[in-house]
């Protein structure tokens, strides 16, 4: 391949939403598959690890299997109406979580109606079973025309009213049976056994993702979400050919107290997503040999994908030692995201006269460190506000770092020598240098120094919070600074 071609290749967009070629190139990992097979229900990543892909490869593949598919995409998240109007008065926060999951429920089951009405053909062996779920749409032919958030905030609203009328003396003949009812779906008890039936002959999938869009960390915001994980739990446990499935970004899982019990319960449906260097670089490689077949109508079938990668990129760095893919993947918190940013950075910048060569590779470094250093303080703004004036206060620093030192880096902080005005929330709010040392670690700015064995020898090495998620950071005494940020904060 000649050097000036490189730049014309294309390796696909950065968003699976937006990427009409994703089937093309998709990687299939096991992950994947085991979403595929309905082992797992609940997938739970970080931003840029790949949810969004699999649901929608999923949902291509079932409608070609004939299964009915409803995508509940994120603009039907709407986090500002729940802030702007609150549904329940401080006198009824009692109401809240119940209310979204039994809201979430009939969404739910209003959808399924919905998918099987339109999609089944009406004879002799299940007219009975149509003509009931036909029967309640035209009842309430507003839910016809209604997108699930607008069946949401419906079902919010007559919680609201029966729970602030019942509390302020205005009372039913019954309120507390009234609010028994709604909880209990009462509405839809005559046509579940239709559901049950019609589901039989045609499944049906519903899927919940971007869960992440416009997050406020706000009190309705989690019991949103909170009641959405029960729904999908309950749902799948009562449905057995109704699949609900939902994504959930990792920092608001951890977020949510009220999803641990639940999550202890179901925990063969839950995933975490994490990524091996291997799978990133086989997931490049997939797309580059894809955009070399596309573009410069090369035969890539029997290549090997070193091969493949070399063809484009020098083996090495200029020094020598690392390679270049390792490079990369090394100033990433391995998610498919980065390394795809990194890679398609490197064909822009790319000279022209040669492969792609580690002096490139590293003038697309001071870009990408000042990119997802900004990113990552804005995936973590509710969680740790100011964490980008926290990341400052360590510019031009060190690379490692003793524990007792990163404890007197936190009271220069907390102490104003080091200005965070932002960060003071958390850092202050019952905070500890310890708590301190463990968001570093938990965002990814910092790495922790593990003492391994390799073929027998002992050694150390520096680990990321996405390679050992469960480490014990309270016996590590020595750290440093993630490569990612390294450019950008000058060391």
């Amino acid at each position: 391949m000649k050097p000036e071609q490189i730049r014309d290749l294309n390796i696909g967009g950065l968003a699976a939403e937006h990427d009409n070629l994703l089937s093309t190139y998709f990687f299939e990992t096991s992950i994947y598959r085991r979403v595929a097979l309905r082992h797992t229900k609940i997938l739970i990543g970080n931003r840029g690890s790949g949810k969004s892909a699999i649901f929608k490869m999923l949902a291509q593949q079932e409608r070609k299997n004939g299964t009915l598919v409803e995508e509940i995409v994120p603009s039907d998240y709407l986090y500002d109406l729940l802030r702007n109007s609150r549904q329940f008065d401080s006198s009824a926060e009692w109401a809240r979580l119940g209310a979204y999951n039994s809201g979430w429920k009939f969404v739910i089951l209003v959808t399924a109606m919905k998918l099987l009405a339109a999609n089944i053909t009406k004879h002799r062996s299940n007219q009975r079973y149509l003509t009931k779920i036909s029967t309640f749409l035209r009842k309430n032919a507003d839910l016809q025309l209604s997108m699930p958030m607008e069946i949401l905030f419906s079902s919010l609203k007559r919680f609201s009213n029966i729970s602030k009328l019942s509390l302020s003396g205005v009372h039913f003949d019954d309120p507390t049976r009234e609010l028994d009812n709604l909880y209990k779906l009462a509405d839809l008890q005559a046509v579940i056994p239709a559901i049950l039936e019609l589901s039989k002959n045609r499944k049906i999938i519903v899927l919940f993702d971007e869960l992440d869009n416009g997050w406020d960390a706000s009190d309705d915001a989690r019991q949103f979400i909170a009641g959405l994980f029960k729904a999908v739990i309950q749902i799948n446990q009562q449905f057995p050919n109704i699949d609900v499935m939902v994504t959930i970004r990792e920092e608001i899982y951890e977020n949510i107290p009220e999803l641990y019990d639940d999550s202890q319960k179901v925990r063969d449906l839950i995933e975490f997503i994490r990524w091996t260097p291997d799978d990133l670089f086989q997931l490049i490689v997939q797309r580059l040999r894809h955009a070399l077949a596309t573009s410069l109508n090369f035969k890539t079938e029997n290549m090997k994908s070193q091969t493949l990668w070399c063809s484009i990129f020098e083996e090495k760095m200029e020094d020598g030692q690392k390679s270049t893919f390792n490079y990369i993947v090394e100033r990433s918190l391995f998610r498919p995201r980065e390394i795809i940013f990194f890679v398609n950075e490197c064909l822009r910048a790319h000279n022209l006269r040669t492969k792609i060569t580690g002096k490139t590779i590293k003038e697309v470094e001071k870009f990408y460190s000042r990119y997802r250093t900004d990113d990552i303080a804005s995936e973590f703004k509710y969680q740790y506000p100011g964490l980008k004036q926290v990341i400052e206060t360590f510019r031009l620093g060190n690379l490692c770092w003793e524990r007792n030192a990163l404890e007197n880096h936190w009271l220069e902080i907390v102490a104003g020598e080091k200005k965070c005005p932002e960060a003071l929330s958390w850092l202050n709010d019952q905070n500890t240098p310890d708590d301190f040392i463990e968001t570093l670690w938990r965002t990814g700015f910092f790495r922790a120094c593990m003492h391994v064995y390799i073929n027998g020898e002992a050694t150390t090495c520096f680990v990321g919070c996405y390679q050992e998620p469960s480490l014990n950071l309270a016996i590590v005494d020595r750290f440093d600074l993630h490569p990612m940020f390294r450019s950008y904060l000058g060391i």
